[in-house]
């Protein structure tokens, strides 16, 4: 285009060595990128989640709250092959906590044409990512074993369960150890 600001702008890239510059115009009927990562986005957001973004052509989804991340890995790979787009997500039935990024929507060029975009969007909606909340629930535990076995199983296995169970947000209220000795002890476990 030329004129004085065209002009000071070359001198810098020549100073800094630049030969070739490229520059990129997006069309009339192109969707910028971080408009079309949020359509994106708002596109594929289900219920459980929240968008936060766009910068740089990224839209990232989080959980509202605690739940079970669901994604249909199909559908996730019908939206991954629209040019120019990817979604990335963590695995199907996966937990996922408050605040925790489960997913996100990258638009790799500065624009994409706008049929590209509405079509990534249908096929967003198609297969809606979501994070179903997760109750909290009173567990209890049955460890079984021979007696021998009763004090390394209850020191080693029933922390680690706690844990699990209580960042799940439930509860482990109840463990019991049921000794099993012989065939006639497979019984035990039933009854308890």
């Amino acid at each position: 285009a030329g004129g004085w600001a065209a002009d000071r702008v070359a001198t810098a890239l020549v100073a800094l060595g630049r030969a070739t510059v490229y520059v990129a115009e997006p069309g009339p009927r192109d969707v910028a990128e971080n408009d079309a990562a949020r359509r994106v986005a708002e596109a594929a957001m289900g219920p459980g989640l929240r968008l936060v973004g766009p910068w740089t052509g990224r839209a990232n989804l989080l959980a509202v709250g605690q739940g079970l991340f669901r994604v249909d890995p199909e559908r996730l790979r019908a939206l991954n092959g629209h040019e120019g787009l990817t979604v990335a997500t963590l695995r199907a039935n996966t937990p996922a906590r408050a605040s925790q990024l489960v997913a996100t929507v990258k638009v790799i060029p500065f624009a994409l044409p706008a049929d590209t975009v509405a079509a990534a969007e249908a096929c967003a909606r198609e297969g809606r990512l979501r994070v179903d909340p997760l109750p909290p629930r009173r567990v209890s535990l049955l460890l079984s074993g021979s007696p021998p076995a009763r004090e390394r199983v209850l020191t080693d296995f029933v922390p680690p369960l706690r844990r699990r169970v209580e960042s799940l947000g439930s509860l482990l209220h109840a463990g019991a150890f049921v000794t099993i000795e012989d065939d006639a002890g497979e019984a035990a476990p039933a009854a308890a």
